[in-house]
């Protein structure tokens, strides 16, 4: 249709791995929150080690978010994408169906745009 064109299979397969590395990411923060159950609370209470497992938790955790969060922006730009190329699509099958313009209305509009762009600047 145009010479802008999405490679839709690839970013949906991007989507894909971006989702399995939330899951990876998941199992490494679950991993982690079992080896800390399983150790003994007066070996957890000493130099931080609890806190430090905490923070590494949350920061596994806000990782996963994230990363769940850029598949999502992936997927709706697709969506959006798809749906502009569609509507363009429509507009311009509707003006193929139209009668053509005038030469002479054609240079209007090119005069016109012309005259638009300059009162931007």
């Amino acid at each position: 249709m145009s010479r802008i064109s999405l490679q839709e299979g690839a970013l949906e397969s991007n989507i894909t791995k971006i989702e399995g590395t939330s899951s990876k990411i998941k199992s490494i923060r679950n991993c982690f929150l079992s080896t800390r159950n399983a150790i003994d609370s007066s070996i957890l209470g000493r130099d931080n080690i609890n806190r430090q497992f905490e923070k590494l938790l949350h920061e596994l955790l806000e990782l996963e978010k994230n990363v769940t969060r850029s598949s999502r922006v992936l997927g709706d730009a697709i969506y959006a994408y798809n749906k502009a190329e569609i509507e363009l699509q429509r507009q311009m099958d509707r003006m193929l169906q139209e009668p053509a313009m005038s030469e002479m209305e054609t240079l209007n509009i090119s005069y016109e745009a012309n005259i638009s762009k300059k009162k931007l600047f």
